[in-house]
């Protein structure tokens, strides 16, 4: 007799924006699949993509920016906005003609989802954060930061006007990848509980142990669960996740190889980034890859590997229980 099958909760994650704004070279980043800019074309209508996470599948609901796709989505909300367990509205910042209209399209939307009864997390990413536009913010003789505040500020307006609340905003760039994940985990962890809890697992963990400069815990699909930054400077630690993501893919091919399975499990990669080493551990918790990044300010490669190691099973043996909680 075959075994019943696994009850996997669906969440849904609404992803909209004008066109050109950036969202499905953004998903495909999150997800481990950059394509180039050059030839991603736009959405047309929508696209659908499903993740697992911890036990839960992502829909991802990618509606295409173009006009008539979105006097179609708010002709027929049902179809379009139903069952939403959280929104993310992305905003091509460097497209300032358009402001008004981008903020005419979030208000209407969430004035859909209200109506519906609906009222899912929600995010709001100013998108293309980089370049001559990110120079401009930085520079105090432009204008350039003053409008960003106005325009968050509208957003938050927007929202208001039905009682919502925007959880969070996010400076994204493809060109800063760590942007686009930590914006994209603090979504997964607004709807999935279990993910709340590991990321305090995590916190609790690291702060245990002296001079970690960045840790972080990714399912076997590159998707970031929990993250532990040290007061180093951002650049810092963007250089480090970007390098060790590439690790994460060595990793995974060894593995694939002749070689990696004739030697059984292969459990750690290390790498050397301007004279730091970061550890990159992968472990099995129900029969389920993860990997844990661990990078250190000091402390010889031996004590490290075994922190580790206790990290790793102290991990294993929390997500298992999470699991069956």
């Amino acid at each position: 007799m075959n075994a019943a099958p696994v009850d996997v909760e669906k969440k849904k994650i609404l992803v909209t924006g004008l066109d050109n704004a950036g969202k499905t070279t953004l998903i495909d980043l999150v997800q481990n699949k950059m394509v180039k800019t050059l030839s991603a074309q736009p959405t047309r209508g929508i696209a659908r993509r499903e993740a697992e996470i911890m036990g839960h599948t992502i829909a991802i609901h990618d509606l295409g920016g173009q006009e008539q796709y979105r006097a179609q989505y708010l002709a027929q909300p049902v179809k379009y906005l139903d069952e939403t367990n959280a929104y993310i509205f992305v905003v091509d910042i460097q497209d300032k003609v358009r402001y008004g209209v981008a903020v005419g399209y979030f208000e209407a939307t969430i004035g859909l989802l209200d109506g519906l009864g609906i009222h899912p997390r929600m995010f709001v990413l100013f998108h293309k954060f980089d370049h001559a536009y990110q120079v401009d913010y930085n520079d105090p003789r432009t204008r350039v930061r003053e409008e960003f505040n106005a325009l968050k500020d509208k957003f938050t307006a927007s929202a208001q006007k039905y009682n919502c609340t925007i959880d969070e905003f996010f400076k994204t760039s493809i060109f800063e990848e760590w942007s686009c994940y930590a914006a994209f985990s603090a979504v997964w962890s607004s709807i999935i509980t279990r993910l709340e809890s590991t990321q305090a697992y995590l916190d609790r963990l690291a702060e245990t142990i002296p001079d970690v400069i960045l840790a972080l815990l990714l399912d076997s699909q590159g998707n970031l669960l929990a993250k532990k930054l040290a007061a180093a400077s951002l650049d810092s630690a963007v250089e480090l996740v970007e390098l060790t993501n590439k690790a994460i893919n060595a990793l995974l091919a060894f593995r694939s190889s002749k070689i990696g399975v004739s030697l059984g499990e292969t459990n750690l990669v290390t790498v050397n980034i301007a004279g730091q080493t970061v550890f990159i551990r992968g472990f099995e918790s129900s029969e389920k890859p993860y990997y844990l990044i661990l990078a250190k300010k000091a402390g010889d490669d031996l004590e490290t590997r075994g922190i580790l190691n206790h990290l790793t099973y102290s991990l294993s043996v929390f997500l298992a229980a999470s699991e069956n909680t």
